[in-house]
């Protein structure tokens, strides 16, 4: 086989997406060339498509060996070590690329993924901006520009990017909902009618749920709350249906982690607190849409106090320590694997996955915030194997919590959100969590620092107060003025966190009446 006959094959591989015929065309061409560096780098492709990264990582260190001056391998392995949280590995990649001058726009717009990946959101939002620039036309690029906009605060740059999506792809039902996120409190209902109409005709699971989401927020402006609901039960019911989504697996996996942490005793620390080898991790925890990018916030306009937002590294930490198999992170298996580990290395695999974020919040800070909700579920863990970390614990009214969750569209590819698709569910999952919650109280008595949402909304000063006495730090006014924190937010909650405090989120469930009747029938039931 000649190099163009390779090249034109491999080619239409790649469009058909036909990786088992490009993994035999790349390993037929290095038996004619072992030195062919684009068959190693076609097949890192293909296992990256298989979802096999350990060898797509191998296969373009390979074809970096022969070809080290490749910008396109770079950007590649950059975004294979960013997808299995290696970001150490991932900046230096990106950063060698970068060096080496890159220009192609479909580089640049990766590159600033990773960065994202990363927390470096000025810097993404720069790189998607040169990709913008190269290509006006590529509508994905301005989504990605957008997203980084928002992140950082700056709506009007996201509104407008989004806006562009729209007009380049009329039939891009995640840009409208984007717009609908960026616009929570404003009824703008100028989309409505195309949305509408892409709405019925659409066969697509997820891009029902984003119009439903967007078409409910209009609903909503208008009073209309029955419409709204009845909008989100039905889209999110296909949703369900597509995932073939069981409860029966959250309750076993809250029932391992009350078993295998059932008393005080299992929670006590496997090492001298002194020994940590990390000062100051804080966490805050809590299950979703409860307030806990409220309290980040708030904390993170202290002086000696920086954040790393949601990060996943700790339960990702915790699956690679369990050698259990499959694409799921937190699972009964992974917990009953770890749980009774008298040298579980978590300490030193969770701190060494932070220190490749960014350096330049971690330099002289004495607390550095690790806002994931869901590792509410490890607090087991982080007392036992970070005894030096703080805990802030965020809860909020159960019905107004499993409104939110249900009212939310959260990734759709983490697993961790499915019970968010139906309203029985969400009751039964809001209150899984609240057991789980008590649970936590009655082990861990002051070592856990507990917050009411509603008690901070209301009244935030002594909240405040008293989380800083917990950590042990002195009183800055600034806390107080946590909007003016300039920071990026990557949640849901990053309009919400740019404005004063408000309470009228208290009693919200009571706006829809007897339609969340499932859901409350599930949290009095459990």
């Amino acid at each position: 086989m000649t190099e163009a006959e390779f090249r034109a094959r491999s080619a239409r591989a790649l469009r058909a997406r036909d990786y088992r015929e490009l993994v035999a065309l790349c390993r037929t061409m290095r038996k004619q060339r072992s030195d062919f560096a684009d068959a190693w780098f076609l097949e890192s492709v293909a296992a990256e498509a298989g979802r096999n990264l350990s060898a797509a990582i191998r296969l373009v260190d390979e074809a970096l060996r022969l070809a080290g001056d490749n910008a396109e391998y770079l950007v590649q392995k950059s975004r294979y070590h960013a997808a299995v949280n290696q970001l150490g590995a991932a900046g230096e990649s990106a950063e060698r690329a970068l060096r080496l001058g890159v220009q192609d726009p479909l580089l640049l717009d990766t590159l600033g993924v990773v960065f994202t990946r990363r927390g470096e959101y000025e810097q993404a939002a720069a790189l998607h901006q040169r990709a913008v620039d190269a290509a006006p036309g590529h509508a994905q690029f301005h989504f990605n520009l957008a997203a980084a906009r928002q992140f950082l605060g700056e709506d009007g740059a996201a509104r407008e990017h989004y806006e562009r999506v729209i007009a380049l792809q009329p039939s891009n039902a995640r840009a409208y909902w984007a717009l609908s996120e960026l616009g929570k409190d404003a009824n703008d209902d100028r989309h409505e009618a195309p949305m509408k109409a892409l709405a019925e005709k659409t066969e697509s699971d997820r891009d029902g749920l984003y119009l439903a989401h967007a078409l409910a927020r209009i609903d909503e402006g208008r009073g209309d709350y029955e419409t709204a609901l009845r909008r989100l039960v039905e889209a999110k019911a296909r949703r369900r249906k597509a995932l073939d989504y069981s409860f029966a697996r959250d309750r076993t996996l809250f029932a391992s982690i009350r078993e295998h942490f059932a008393s005080a005793q299992h929670c006590e620390p496997i090492q001298d607190p002194d020994a940590d080898p990390i000062s100051g991790p804080l966490f805050i925890v809590g299950l979703p849409r409860t307030g806990t990018t409220l309290v980040e916030r708030i904390l993170s306009s202290h002086s000696h106090v920086a954040s790393l937002g949601e990060i996943q590294d700790l339960p990702i930490a915790l699956k690679r320590l369990s050698g259990v198999a499959g694409r799921e992170v937190l699972t009964p298996e992974v917990i009953g694997a770890t749980a009774g580990v008298s040298d579980l290395p978590l300490a030193e695999t969770y701190v060494e996955s932070v220190r490749q974020r960014r350096g330049d919040l971690q330099q002289g800070a004495r607390y550095l915030i690790d806002k994931t909700p869901m590792n509410a579920l490890l607090l087991g863990f982080i007392f036992r194997c970070l005894p030096a970390a703080r805990v802030i614990l965020v809860r909020r009214d159960a019905m107004d919590a499993g409104l939110s969750n249900f009212r939310q569209l959260f990734a759709l590819d983490y697993s961790y959100y499915n019970y968010s698709y139906d309203l029985a569910d969400t009751g039964h999952y809001v209150a899984e969590f609240e057991r789980l919650s008590e649970h936590w109280a009655s082990l861990l008595g002051s070592r856990l620092f507990t917050l009411r949402y509603e008690d901070l909304v209301r009244d935030p000063e002594p909240q405040i107060r008293a989380m800083l006495a917990y950590l042990d730090l002195d009183w800055e006014a600034s806390c107080l003025r946590f909007h003016d924190n300039r920071s990026a937010v990557a949640t849901p909650s990053n309009v919400q966190v740019r404005r004063p405090l408000y309470t009228s989120a208290i009693g919200r469930w009571r706006r829809y009446g007897d339609l969340l009747e499932p859901m409350r029938a599930a949290i009095a039931g459990s």
